[in-house]
């Protein structure tokens, strides 16, 4: 089993994956959604989905902060394009009913081992950072998930 929080990006990240066309987004060759942790070539333009926080209270309750965000190399990436980008991404991740929607069409083996409770965008909607010639928008989820991997059915 995969652990939690590589698990809840990963699954956002293909939920989007199907919501691409829709809203504008290139295919992944121009376009590759990253799962952190990724140690491969960094390539730019990207979005990349990791787990920046985990908090558990319980040993079968977790909230994650998972922040998704746009990766530029600045020189090459024009501004209009970045930010229909940006637009399409939240847009797909605010849109929890069709998450779950998605989610619940998967198989058995894919929803096996985790429960998600809660999912809504940060308060803190978005925000923008700018390095050397990178910029990244980033847009937080939080997401409240009753896990199996902390205490197996068998321990509980």
């Amino acid at each position: 089993m995969t652990n939690t929080e590589t698990l809840i990006p990963q699954l956002l990240a293909d939920y989007a994956t199907t919501r691409r066309t829709d809203l504008s987004l290139p295919d992944s060759t121009a376009l590759p959604f990253v799962v952190a942790p990724y140690i491969g070539e960094q390539l730019f333009p990207r979005i990349v989905f990791v787990t920046t926080s985990v908090e558990s209270k319980h040993p079968k309750r977790m909230s994650l902060t998972i922040s998704v965000e746009l990766q530029t190399a600045g020189e090459d990436q024009a501004t209009t394009e970045e930010n229909t980008w940006t637009a399409g991404i939240r847009y797909i991740l605010a849109d929890a009913a069709a998450f779950e929607a998605w989610l619940q069409a998967q198989t058995t083996t894919v929803r096996t081992g985790f429960w998600i409770t809660k999912y809504r965008i940060a308060p803190e909607v978005a925000s923008m950072g700018i390095e050397g010639d990178r910029r990244g928008r980033k847009t937080e989820v939080l997401v409240n998930v009753r896990a199996d991997e902390l205490a197996p059915e068998a321990l509980a």
